[in-house]
């Protein structure tokens, strides 16, 4: 009985006992071609997609604008934009997009927070913004 558990275990597949190493193989070459995968793999990183989530309100970009000023009307809060080319005003409240990636979240007394969106790594990633303006009246 002894005998057959014994050549039962020898004849158990390889893969059980660990690695196949192959004597024929440069041990340091090995170590280096893995240390430049490593190396590549660090390299290759994730980059940031531009996402459409959003209908803009405004028909340009929101940085071609002039700001006017912010309106407030009972516990709503407006912030005035005007094109200086076509003298078109437009107001704007907290969660007005004012691109397809953005949205206005917030306008307090001395700036003004925005929330941009992105896919990273196959999720869909936001980021706030702030842009400081002297809106006192």
């Amino acid at each position: 009985m002894r005998w057959f558990v014994f050549s039962l275990a020898l004849l158990l597949p390889l893969s059980a006992y660990g690695e196949i190493v192959d004597p024929f193989v440069n041990p340091i070459q090995k170590i280096v071609a893995a240390a430049e995968a490593k190396l590549e793999k660090q390299k290759e990183k994730p980059k940031k997609e531009a996402v459409t989530l959003f209908k803009p309100v405004l028909p340009n970009a929101f940085n071609t604008y002039a700001i006017q000023g912010v309106v407030r009307k009972g516990n709503q809060t407006f912030l005035v934009v005007m094109d200086p080319q076509t003298g078109q005003v437009f107001f704007l409240k907290p969660g007005s997009a004012v691109a397809p990636d953005t949205k206005l979240v917030a306008i307090e007394p001395d700036k003004l927070i925005f929330e941009k969106y992105y896919r990273f790594k196959g999720r869909i990633v936001k980021k706030r913004y702030s842009l400081k303006v002297n809106l006192g009246g």
